[in-house]
This record gives structure tokens, C-alpha cells and sequence, in this order.
């Protein structure tokens, strides 16, 4: 990677992932100056209506960040939440810990009745139902956001109706 290519690691589900070989995305941008890490109070935290997060980046990156955020764009109550969340260690990781038992036991499951389901290391499992997806959701009802209409057997989408952006088009995230 050229060392002037801005290189963004998310970690919005940081808090989820198990895996011993995951890279340090804090210790990649401190040896590497192109390097910015983003991190949210939104998945594991349960913040996401407050839109809380933060960016450990160079200060050249930083600043212009800084210059391109909406002005107030962060609440004093989303602030005061943030902060309470970081002195409830225990109880976040306690609650991750019971997703990440729920999430593997789902994946076993699914895997064990045949599907194809990758390996994740979010807060969701992936089924990939490919262009069924949209017909699956219709057949079980569940799951289908309100602004899937289902006519005739066939998942049509209103994006006008509540502004939600469309659903993955090759697969299905179930809601937990």
C-alpha cells in the first residue's frame, strides 16, 4: 500500500471477534502513519440511536475530520452515555459474551442442517440465501423491515415508505 493511501480499519464490531489472529488495528496505526482506526458505541455498547464513535487517526486526518463533522453532531446525552458505558466494562463484556454463545450456536445449528454459513465475527450470523432471500423472508414473515411489502408470494420494496435503505440483495441478516 503506497504510504500517502489513507488506510481506514472499522471496528464496529471489535468487541465481538474471537479470533486469536486478528491484526491490532491500534498497534497498525501506531507503526504506521497512514493508519486510521474507527470505533463506535453503537453494536456492542447498544448506543446506535445516539450515533456515538470515535476515530484514532494521525493528526493530519484528525483535523480534517474535525473540519468536516457536522458542528454539535455529537449530543451531550450521547457524550454522558459514552462515558458511562466505558465504567460498565463488566457488564458489556457480559452481555457480548452471551451474543457470541447465541451466534455460534445459531451457526452450528444452521451448519449442522446443511447450509453454507460463514464464519463471522459480528454481532449476526450471515445467511446467505442468494436471490431466494428476498422470497424467504416473504414465506416466514419474520424479519421483513416495514418497508418490505410481500404481494403474491414476492418481496417488493417501498423505499420511499419509512426510508430504509434495501436489504443485502444475495442474502438475509436475521434479526437476534
Amino acid at each position: 500500500m503506497p504510504s500517502e493511501t489513507l488506510v481506514v480499519i472499522d471496528e464496529a464490531y471489535l468487541e465481538f471477534n474471537t479470533d486469536p489472529e486478528a491484526p491490532d488495528a491500534l498497534a497498525l496505526a501506531a507503526d504506521y502513519p497512514n493508519v486510521a482506526v474507527l470505533r463506535t458505541f453503537s453494536k456492542a455498547y447498544g448506543l446506535a440511536g445516539l450515533r456515538i464513535g470515535y476515530a484514532v487517526a494521525p493528526v493530519e486526518v484528525a483535523t480534517a475530520l474535525r473540519k468536516a463533522a457536522t458542528p454539535f453532531g455529537v449530543s451531550d446525552l450521547a457524550q454522558q452515555a459514552a462515558i458511562a458505558s466505558l465504567d460498565a466494562f463488566d457488564e458489556l463484556q457480559e452481555r457480548v459474551d452471551s451474543l457470541v454463545v447465541e451466534r455460534d450456536r445459531v451457526r452450528a445449528a444452521l451448519l449442522e442442517q446443511g447450509w453454507t454459513i460463514p464464519a463471522t465475527q459480528a454481532n449476526f450470523v450471515w445467511f446467505p440465501l442468494g436471490d431466494a432471500a428476498l422470497d424467504c423472508c416473504c414465506r416466514s414473515r419474520k424479519g421483513v423491515d416495514r418497508s418490505t411489502v410481500c404481494r403474491g408470494g414476492r418481496a417488493r420494496h417501498d423505499w420511499r415508505a419509512g426510508g430504509q435503505r434495501p436489504p443485502h440483495p444475495r442474502g438475509v441478516r436475521l434479526p437476534r
